[in-house]
């Protein structure tokens, strides 16, 4: 039997009520035991249309026989069965039912992604789920979902954009600033020429102090790695006068595994900071994605 974890959420029609549905039908499901659901949370949407309604969000999790690519079916029949019809990402929903993991296997293909990419970085997933399954560990950071909750809770709040050129980077942020009206976002560029690690230091330092915001940065200190891993040290006392960033969002091909090569000397002992690898090609969907990676990681 493999253990699974599901994040449950709705925010049109009866909220709670198509919850509990949903858990009820897993739960009549003969290849599924042990089910158990957390607390329900009321979070606003984190991505999509604006002025969405508030989400309702939970996270169950049980024990099941099926395999990934069954249980994932089983989560659409449930979603369809309960009024659910699926036409753009992160749109209102009658009910949006998610595969977060399936014991600690690692996927990834055009129909399953696991574990899910977005949920370390999700306080409306960590929390329900640090209520039943605060000791799972997620298979690629090697951190428990508690360790994951409290990174939430304890790091600085930026985000170090890393991956293709200056350029794309600060293409995606002027993306980002034309597409959203977000007084929850200030942004911090790496100037016409790139900041020496000290000069990165002073300006989130500076940018921290000066906004209670969601700093994003279109640099990433850590990145000297790659090519001068004798700089570890002067990286370390860097994050330790200013803080661990919140998430590192790696400019990639989420389909091609070699971007692990980078997170790995980037973090060459392990993970320190959560990661979220989008396509650097689409500018807007970088946009989509940073939007609500800070509603979601705040």
């Amino acid at each position: 039997m493999a253990t699974c974890l599901i994040s449950l959420g709705a925010n049109i029609g009866h909220r709670e009520q198509a919850i509990e549905q949903a858990i009820s039908a897993i739960n009549a499901c003969s290849d599924v035991s042990a089910c158990h659901c957390s607390s329900f949370f009321e979070t606003i949407a984190a991505g999509g249309p604006a002025d969405q309604p508030r989400f309702i969000n939970a996270v169950a999790r049980f024990e099941t026989s099926l395999k990934p690519a069954e249980v994932l079916k089983k989560l659409f029949q449930v979603e369809k069965q309960l009024g659910r019809t699926r036409q753009q990402i992160w749109e209102s929903r009658v009910l949006d039912l998610d595969l977060l993991l399936y014991d600690h296997k690692i996927q990834n293909d055009s129909n399953l992604i696991l574990p899910h990419p977005r949920m370390i970085l999700r306080r409306f997933v960590l929390e329900p789920a640090c209520e039943i399954a605060a000791d799972l560990t997620h298979p690629q950071t090697k951190w428990t979902l508690q360790q994951h909750l409290d990174h939430l809770n304890r790091s600085a709040k930026y985000i170090c954009v890393a991956g293709p050129t200056t350029a794309q980077r600060m293409a995606a942020l002027e993306q980002l600033q034309a597409d959203v009206d977000n007084p929850q976002i200030s942004i911090l560029r790496n100037s016409p020429s790139p900041l020496t690690l000290a000069d990165q230091q002073a300006a989130i330092k500076t940018a921290l102090a000066a906004t209670t915001n969601m700093v994003i940065a279109d640099f990433c200190p850590r990145e000297i790695l790659a090519s001068a891993p004798e700089q570890l040290a002067r990286v370390e006392q860097l994050e330790h006068a200013v803080g661990v960033p919140r998430l590192i969002v790696l400019l990639d091909n989420p389909n091609d595994p070699t971007f692990h090569s980078l997170l790995d000397a980037m973090m060459p002992q392990g993970t320190v900071v959560p990661w979220l690898v989008v396509p650097s090609d689409d500018k807007k969907q970088i946009a989509r994605e940073l939007q609500a990676a800070v509603i979601a990681a705040v």
